[in-house]
């Protein structure tokens, strides 16, 4: 008797409706795009212009022994998709106003430095960077020198990892030549700044 059971449920079982294929939940499969391949994940934000904004003061030594006390701004905008995992550059302009005599001349006490700077970051790197090129208008608007800077900073601040707003603390290198002058060579600069970005 159990042995005629044992068959008549063998029977139904393999001669009755396929069963369900198993499924998946979304956790289990890779989110892919339209050609199969694993789609990359984007952080979730609006598609809108993502523009990138610099603030800082600092003190700059030339060839004289006096310094001079500075202030920039720099506003940009940056380049390509806003990815949280790569390194990004924002490209834009930055205006500096120097007060003192690290310029060397009588002229140069009071500089507005006008610059194109791309700069470069990553929301969770302590590092940014930036490289800039202008001209140093003397009295604050005739110009006399053609100059390039570099900056590098360490970022910090509790929103650092938000992508958002994050101090800077960092050294500029700067090489001007004094066409007006007539000077044979450039002459450096060096100093010390410290200020925010917001990314």
């Amino acid at each position: 008797m159990s042995a005629a059971l044992a068959l008549a449920l063998c029977v139904a079982t393999t001669s009755g409706p396929e069963a369900a294929p198993a499924t998946t939940t979304g956790s289990d499969v890779a989110a892919v795009d339209d050609d199969g391949e694993p789609a990359k994940l984007k952080p979730p934000y609006p598609d809108r212009p993502h523009f990138v904004f610099a603030h800082s003061y600092g003190l700059t030594f030339g060839l004289n022994t006096i310094p001079s006390g500075e202030v920039a701004f720099f506003f940009g905008r940056a380049i390509g998709e806003r990815d949280l995992s790569v390194r990004r550059w924002a490209l834009g302009y930055q205006a500096t106003v120097s007060v003192g005599g690290a310029e060397r001349y009588s002229d140069g006490v009071l500089t507005l430095r006008s610059h194109l700077m791309a700069a470069t970051y990553r929301a969770h790197d302590r590092l940014y960077a930036s490289m800039a090129l202008g001209l140093a208008l003397f009295h604050g608007w005739f110009p006399q020198v053609l100059e390039g800077e570099g900056k590098i900073a360490l970022v910090f601040g509790a929103r650092r990892r938000r992508s958002q707003t994050a101090g800077l603390v960092g050294a500029n290198l700067r090489l001007g030549w004094n066409f007006f002058h007539d000077e044979r060579a450039p002459a450096p600069q060096i100093g010390a700044f410290i200020g925010f970005v917001h990314r």
